[in-house]
């Protein structure tokens, strides 16, 4: 896989312009950049969080186990026609692709599982693929959700072996802006397929996309469209040779995420039928453009321990968040500042804080706020990472590290997306002048010593600022 990954790379290197943004094919370009004569626009569009990441190849597996006890008799469902132009764009959403899984219809989430403002009805559709005549009776909503484990339809692939491989590049994609198009949102990728071992000529290829709990046939190519599109001489792929589709994109004026998975089938040589799957997730989010993030300060926390020096006694306080913002881009977060307010400490222990906040400690009446400054990009990560920065405390600035157990943009439908940040530090008070009671400064303290190292935590919501508006931080 390393092998394809590195052809990959190298067959794209000249067209890196697309790679910034990602999506499914809801508005195939041409050379131009233009919606291409014979493409079919994608009829819905897919919302999803980011709760729940397949890794690229992840539903294929699962597709592999189920294919081998498909029930036959499963009905399949019919091919979108390509070159049909009675499917309508995503704004429109007067038709929606046909349906593969359970049934043609997909059971309606909840009200409480919509997302904020991509609620999308659902007209019936025939077996051909097209809207079925008007109805007075309300259509039953659309709703998108995360993969997770759900296979592509078993009967699609049953009896096939899996040896063609999807690659798509970014993945997952967040969105681009043009400025010559304002208003609109790119998701721009490329998609390429490789069989593995062996010469494959292609049958048939196309993508799901999932809501309603299902994968739902989007679309599929003909041998020649994919010929045209992944640049494959007559559809036969050479073993171990990537063929790359570069300007694989969809567009919208809204900006949401969502998941798609492409599927190919073709034939060897010795006349066995093989297949491949490959999933791509787009996110709801600009790429390569700062977004400002603030922070929530009735759903953010903080708190400290401080100890003392020889012996395990210990005291837990708070500490209140008062405002702060970050700037975001892309999958990193460039700077910012949160502000803690040093008036609102507490502590479950009788006449602890009082000390804390006179001048033996932080003189809080003077330094009323504790500043810390973001001065090196930490990467977005629900697996953490390490930030640097520097801390402002009772008039001192000291270089810190903060170790994020999490740094994430959350996505749950129906709701803003958020970024959440949570971890923690270990500062020596007496960088910033607090001595009382250092064993370091006061080595006949004795058992009376306090520990030089306070241990700080924090777990902060940010909520991203919408163009244009102004934001309160401590809002």
């Amino acid at each position: 896989m390393n092998g394809f990954l590195s052809r990959v790379a190298a067959s794209v290197a000249g067209v890196m312009v697309v790679l910034c943004g990602v999506a499914v094919p809801a508005l195939a370009q041409d050379a131009g950049g233009g919606v291409a004569a014979n493409d079919t626009v994608e009829s819905v569009p897919y919302v999803v969080g980011a709760d729940s990441v397949v890794a690229d190849n992840a539903v294929a597996d699962s597709v592999v186990a189920e294919a081998d006890a498909a029930d036959t008799s499963q009905t399949e469902p019919s091919a979108i026609d390509s070159s049909s132009t009675d499917i309508p764009d995503a704004a429109d959403a007067s038709d929606t692709p046909e349906v593969g899984g359970a049934s043609d219809t997909g059971a309606a989430a909840p009200a409480s599982a919509m997302p904020t403002g991509i609620s999308v009805e659902q007209p019936g559709v025939t077996r051909a693929g097209k809207s079925a005549a008007k109805s007075s009776t309300k259509p039953a909503p659309v709703v998108y959700s995360t993969p997770g484990d759900v296979p592509l339809p078993a009967a699609k692939f049953a009896g096939m072996r899996r040896a063609l491989v999807f690659d798509h590049f970014p993945n997952p994609v967040s969105a681009s802006t043009d400025p010559d198009q304002p208003g609109l949102h790119f998701w721009k990728h490329n998609t390429a397929l490789m069989s593995e071992s062996e010469d494959v000529t292609l049958e048939e290829a196309g993508s799901y996309i999932y809501y309603n709990d299902q994968w739902n046939l989007r679309v599929t190519f003909t041998p020649e469209e994919f010929a045209a599109r992944f640049a494959c001489p007559n559809a036969l792929m050479k073993a171990g040779q990537p063929y790359t589709w570069n300007d694989n994109w969809r567009t919208d004026e809204r900006l949401y995420g969502g998941w798609a998975c492409y599927y190919a089938i073709g034939v060897t040589a010795s006349g066995e039928r093989v297949y491949g799957a490959g999933p791509i997730e787009t996110t709801g989010h600009i790429y390569y453009r700062e977004q400002k993030w603030t922070v929530n300060a009735a759903s953010s926390s903080a708190g400290w321990t401080g100890s003392a020096e020889f012996n395990d006694f210990t005291i837990d306080g708070t500490l209140a968040v008062m405002s702060g913002s970050v700037i975001a881009k892309g999958t990193s977060v460039l700077r910012g500042e949160i502000i803690f307010d040093m008036a609102s400490m507490a502590s479950g222990v009788d006449g602890v804080v009082a000390h804390l906040m006179n001048a033996d400690f932080f003189e809080v009446k003077t330094f009323p706020y504790a500043v810390f400054n973001l001065t090196e990009p930490v990467a977005l990560s629900k697996s953490g990472g390490v930030a640097r920065g520097q801390l402002r405390l009772k008039g001192v600035l000291k270089p810190v590290e903060v170790t994020f157990t999490e740094l994430f943009i959350q996505d749950d439908e129906g709701v803003p997306a958020r970024m959440i940040a949570r971890g923690e530090t270990t500062i020596d008070r007496t960088d910033f002048g607090v001595t009382f009671g250092s064993a370091t400064f006061f080595p006949d303290a004795g058992e009376h010593a306090v520990a030089d190292n306070i241990q700080f935590r924090f777990d902060l919501v940010l909520e991203q600022v919408a163009e244009g508006a102004s934001a309160n931080n401590s809002q």
